[in-house]
Protein backbone atom coordinates (compact mmCIF):
# COMPACT_ATOMS: atom_id res chain seq x y z
CA UNK A 1 0.00 0.00 0.00
CA UNK A 2 1.67 3.13 -0.64
CA UNK A 3 0.04 6.90 0.05
CA UNK A 4 0.77 10.46 -1.75
CA UNK A 5 -0.94 13.67 -0.72
CA UNK A 6 -3.20 14.91 -3.81
CA UNK A 7 -2.72 18.50 -4.40
CA UNK A 8 0.83 18.91 -2.49
CA UNK A 9 3.04 21.84 -3.02
CA UNK A 10 5.84 21.59 -6.03
CA UNK A 11 8.33 18.63 -5.96
CA UNK A 12 6.49 17.48 -2.58
CA UNK A 13 3.60 15.18 -4.86
CA UNK A 14 7.05 12.78 -5.57
CA UNK A 15 7.22 12.16 -2.15
CA UNK A 16 5.60 8.36 -1.45
CA UNK A 17 4.91 6.59 1.99
CA UNK A 18 4.07 3.28 2.89
CA UNK A 19 5.04 1.00 5.78
CA UNK A 20 7.13 -1.54 6.26
CA UNK A 21 7.20 -4.20 8.82
CA UNK A 22 9.34 -4.21 11.60
CA UNK A 23 10.86 -7.51 12.79
CA UNK A 24 12.00 -8.57 16.19
CA UNK A 25 15.09 -6.04 17.68
CA UNK A 26 13.85 -3.36 15.17
CA UNK A 27 14.84 -4.60 12.05
CA UNK A 28 12.68 -4.03 9.15
CA UNK A 29 11.28 -6.83 6.93
CA UNK A 30 11.87 -7.45 3.07
CA UNK A 31 9.52 -8.04 0.52
CA UNK A 32 6.25 -6.88 0.52
CA UNK A 33 4.11 -6.43 3.98
CA UNK A 34 2.58 -8.25 5.95
CA UNK A 35 6.05 -10.40 6.11
CA UNK A 36 5.83 -13.66 8.67
CA UNK A 37 7.22 -12.36 12.24
CA UNK A 38 6.69 -8.92 11.97
CA UNK A 39 5.80 -7.56 15.36
CA UNK A 40 5.36 -4.34 14.41
CA UNK A 41 4.70 -1.17 11.13
CA UNK A 42 6.29 1.72 10.63
CA UNK A 43 5.73 4.56 8.51
CA UNK A 44 8.44 5.31 5.51
CA UNK A 45 8.66 7.52 2.97
CA UNK A 46 11.09 7.07 -0.69
CA UNK A 47 13.28 10.04 0.14
CA UNK A 48 14.39 8.03 3.53
CA UNK A 49 12.12 9.13 6.19
CA UNK A 50 11.40 6.63 8.65
CA UNK A 51 9.40 7.60 11.44
CA UNK A 52 10.40 6.99 15.25
CA UNK A 53 7.64 5.57 16.26
CA UNK A 54 6.38 2.24 15.49
CA UNK A 55 2.82 1.06 15.36
CA UNK A 56 1.40 -2.29 16.58
CA UNK A 57 1.33 -4.63 14.05
CA UNK A 58 -2.73 -4.80 14.46
CA UNK A 59 -5.12 -4.83 11.53
CA UNK A 60 -4.71 -0.69 12.20
CA UNK A 61 -1.57 -0.52 12.18
CA UNK A 62 -0.80 0.21 8.44
CA UNK A 63 -3.59 2.95 8.88
CA UNK A 64 -1.91 4.47 11.86
CA UNK A 65 1.67 4.31 10.26
CA UNK A 66 0.08 6.21 6.97
CA UNK A 67 -1.43 8.90 9.86
CA UNK A 68 1.62 9.40 11.00
CA UNK A 69 3.64 9.84 7.79
CA UNK A 70 1.25 12.41 6.55
CA UNK A 71 1.07 14.32 10.33
CA UNK A 72 4.69 13.85 11.11
CA UNK A 73 6.69 14.21 7.39
CA UNK A 74 4.45 15.40 5.04
CA UNK A 75 2.19 18.01 7.03
CA UNK A 76 5.52 20.35 8.06
CA UNK A 77 7.06 20.04 4.57
CA UNK A 78 3.65 21.26 3.23
CA UNK A 79 3.23 23.86 5.40
CA UNK A 80 6.86 25.02 3.89
CA UNK A 81 4.90 25.79 0.81
CA UNK A 82 7.69 23.66 -1.24
CA UNK A 83 9.63 20.90 -0.72
CA UNK A 84 13.15 22.05 0.82
CA UNK A 85 16.66 21.57 -1.08
CA UNK A 86 17.39 18.95 1.37
CA UNK A 87 14.25 16.84 0.82
CA UNK A 88 14.77 17.35 -2.83
CA UNK A 89 18.84 16.25 -2.66
CA UNK A 90 18.11 13.35 -0.37
CA UNK A 91 15.47 11.87 -2.27
CA UNK A 92 17.38 12.56 -5.81
CA UNK A 93 20.12 10.31 -4.45
CA UNK A 94 17.96 7.78 -2.75
CA UNK A 95 16.11 7.45 -6.22
CA UNK A 96 19.46 7.28 -7.98
CA UNK A 97 21.10 4.60 -5.33
CA UNK A 98 17.95 2.76 -6.18
CA UNK A 99 18.62 2.65 -9.57
CA UNK A 100 22.12 1.86 -9.32
CA UNK A 101 20.88 -1.24 -7.24
CA UNK A 102 18.26 -2.33 -9.93
CA UNK A 103 20.38 -2.28 -12.67
CA UNK A 104 23.58 -3.74 -10.82
CA UNK A 105 25.04 -6.66 -12.90
CA UNK A 106 24.58 -8.96 -10.46
CA UNK A 107 25.94 -11.98 -12.74
CA UNK A 108 29.19 -9.80 -13.02
CA UNK A 109 29.61 -8.28 -8.97
CA UNK A 110 30.24 -10.68 -6.71
CA UNK A 111 28.19 -9.58 -3.62
CA UNK A 112 31.48 -9.20 -1.45
CA UNK A 113 31.86 -6.18 -4.70
CA UNK A 114 28.37 -5.09 -4.11
CA UNK A 115 29.17 -4.60 -0.15
CA UNK A 116 32.38 -2.72 -0.62
CA UNK A 117 30.50 -0.55 -3.11
CA UNK A 118 27.68 -0.21 -0.30
CA UNK A 119 30.18 0.57 2.40
CA UNK A 120 31.79 3.45 0.20
CA UNK A 121 28.59 5.08 -0.03
CA UNK A 122 28.50 5.09 3.80
CA UNK A 123 31.68 6.18 4.22
CA UNK A 124 31.11 9.10 2.16
CA UNK A 125 27.60 10.33 3.94
CA UNK A 126 29.21 9.68 6.98
CA UNK A 127 31.94 12.10 5.90
CA UNK A 128 29.33 14.54 5.00
CA UNK A 129 27.91 14.47 8.27
CA UNK A 130 31.07 14.90 9.74
CA UNK A 131 31.75 18.09 7.89
CA UNK A 132 28.11 18.91 8.27
CA UNK A 133 28.21 18.31 11.72
CA UNK A 134 31.50 20.72 12.70
CA UNK A 135 29.35 23.69 10.64
CA UNK A 136 26.51 23.34 12.83
CA UNK A 137 28.94 23.46 15.74
CA UNK A 138 30.64 26.93 14.57
CA UNK A 139 26.99 27.92 14.05
CA UNK A 140 26.03 27.16 16.94
CA UNK A 141 22.78 24.99 16.03
CA UNK A 142 21.43 23.35 18.91
CA UNK A 143 22.03 19.64 19.68
CA UNK A 144 17.93 19.30 18.99
CA UNK A 145 17.87 20.45 15.92
CA UNK A 146 20.78 19.09 14.64
CA UNK A 147 18.90 15.81 16.05
CA UNK A 148 16.07 16.40 14.60
CA UNK A 149 17.91 17.12 10.95
CA UNK A 150 19.24 13.95 11.39
CA UNK A 151 16.23 11.62 12.31
CA UNK A 152 17.70 10.85 15.70
CA UNK A 153 17.93 10.88 19.38
CA UNK A 154 19.67 13.80 20.77
CA UNK A 155 21.52 11.87 22.96
CA UNK A 156 22.66 9.74 20.37
CA UNK A 157 24.30 12.88 18.36
CA UNK A 158 25.98 13.88 21.36
CA UNK A 159 27.39 10.15 22.43
CA UNK A 160 28.11 9.39 19.12
CA UNK A 161 29.46 12.32 17.68
CA UNK A 162 30.54 14.80 20.79
CA UNK A 163 28.41 17.28 19.70
CA UNK A 164 27.83 19.59 23.03
CA UNK A 165 24.14 18.78 25.27
CA UNK A 166 24.59 22.93 25.14
CA UNK A 167 26.30 25.12 22.27
CA UNK A 168 27.12 28.72 22.91
CA UNK A 169 27.80 30.16 19.47
CA UNK A 170 31.67 31.46 19.32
Amino acid sequence: MWWKVEGAPAGLDRHIGSAVGVLPGGVEATGQFPVAGVVAVRARCNCGWRAVVDCPALPDGQVRAEEIWRTDHMLPLCALGEEPASERIGRELLGQFGDFLHNLPFAEVTPLEGLRAAARVSQVAGQAIHELLAVALRQGLPLQQVADALGIDPEVVHESTGYPRHHEQG
